[in-house]
C-alpha cells in the first residue's frame, strides 16, 4: 500500500509524534526517507524482505519505495512512535557529493534496504529525536542533520533485508496498478 505522507511541497520535513501508538498501519512505502523511534512497545517489524522480533527501543531508518510497518504487542498504553519523514532533495545532491557528506551519502543508499542501529546508538540520539518535534525552522533542520550525521558513523547499524532484495516500489513502472491506486 502506497501511503501519501503528510511531507508537503514547502516541508524540509515533518516530525510525526504519536502517542499510544496502535501499530494498526498496514504494509506500506513511500517516496521519502523515514526514521522511525519506537519505545515502550515489542511485536514484529517488517522491512522489505526482513521480518525480525523488535523490543524498546528501536531506531530504524528506512529509504523511499521500501515496505514497511511494526505490528505492536502492546499490553499497555504508553507507546510511543515519533516518525521523521523527508524527501531525498532535502539534504541536496551537490551537498552529498563533497568530501565531509560521504558518511551522510552512505547513509541513505544504505537506507534501501534499512538500517537497525543498536541501543548504544539510540541513547545518542534518542532524546534529540524527542526534542526534534518541539523546535521549528533553522534549528529544527540543523538539528536532523546532526542526528542522520551521528547515525551515519554510528558503528551499531544493521542492514535489515537481504542483499538481494530489489522490492522497492515504482508505481509509475505499472499502469495497472497505477489505475487501481487512482
Amino acid at each position: 500500500m502506497r501511503e501519501v505522507t503528510p511531507v508537503k511541497k514547502d516541508d524540509l520535513f515533518v516530525v510525526l509524534n504519536n502517542f499510544n501508538a496502535k501499530f494498526d498501519f498496514p504494509v506500506h512505502f513511500h517516496p521519502e526517507y523515514e526514521l522511525n523511534l519506537v519505545i515502550n512497545s515489542k511485536g514484529k517489524r517488517i522491512v522489505g524482505d526482513s521480518i525480525i522480533e523488535y523490543g524498546s527501543p528501536d531506531l530504524v531508518f528506512i529509504g523511499p519505495n521500501t515496505p514497511h510497518a511494526w505490528t505492536g504487542n502492546n499490553n499497555h498504553d504508553n507507546s510511543h512512535v515519533i516518525t521523521i519523514q523527508f524527501n531525498g532533495d532535502v539534504l541536496g545532491e551537490k551537498m552529498l557529493i563533497k568530501n565531509f557528506a560521504q558518511p551522510l551519502k552512505n547513509l541513505l543508499d544504505k537506507s534501501k534496504r534499512g538500517i537497525l542501529f543498536q541501543h548504544e546508538t539510540i541513547k545518542i540520539v534518542q532524546k534529540r529525536i524527542e526534542i526534534l518535534s518541539e523546535i521549528q525552522g533553522f534549528d529544527a533542520f540543523i538539528s536532523l542533520l546532526s542526528i542522520l550525521y551521528d547515525l551515519s558513523i554510528s558503528r551499531n547499524q544493521f542492514l535489515l533485508a537481504s542483499q538481494g532484495y530489489v522490492g522497492q516500489f515504482d508505481l509509475n513502472q505499472s499502469q495497472r496498478i497505477s489505475q487501481v491506486v487512482n
